[in-house]
């Protein structure tokens, strides 16, 4: 994977995770222990509870709410991974492309064909819808 999808991700993971912690941060309770001055956060039992299931819980089990929110994450890196997948889709096909040429080359002058070959851009089309099948 290149550096930039990379950097790409890394910025959608990090989006993610602080949308998640600003909303686990609205479930804190803030309080003054009167032995000892220092405030102190913490989480009510509830919430906890709650993410100590899901923890445990495959995804499958989930509700179908808890799985539209992980599909919701998913969707930020589906664009990045399509461009990805396109581009390497790309070199594929013109690394098979040129191996083609070579071997119709090979086959041209084995035979002795004087003419050359040159690839048109429906024939190319062709053959890789072929390819792709």
């Amino acid at each position: 994977m290149d550096k930039e999808t990379i950097e790409k991700l890394a910025e959608i993971e990090h989006t993610r995770w602080a949308d998640w912690q600003r909303w686990v941060h609205t479930k804190f309770i803030e309080y003054k222990d009167v032995k000892n001055p220092k405030e102190v956060v913490c989480l009510e039992r509830e919430w906890v509870n709650r993410w100590d299931n899901q923890i445990q819980t495959n995804y499958k089990d989930l509700s179908e709410k808890e799985r539209d929110s992980d599909r919701k994450q998913v969707k930020r890196y589906l664009p990045i991974i399509q461009n990805l997948l396109d581009k390497q889709r790309e070199e594929i096909k013109e690394k098979i492309e040129k191996k083609l040429l070579k071997k119709i080359d090979k086959w041209t002058k084995r035979n002795k064909i004087k003419t050359t070959y040159y690839m048109d851009s429906e024939l190319k089309d062709d053959i890789f819808k072929e390819l792709n099948k």
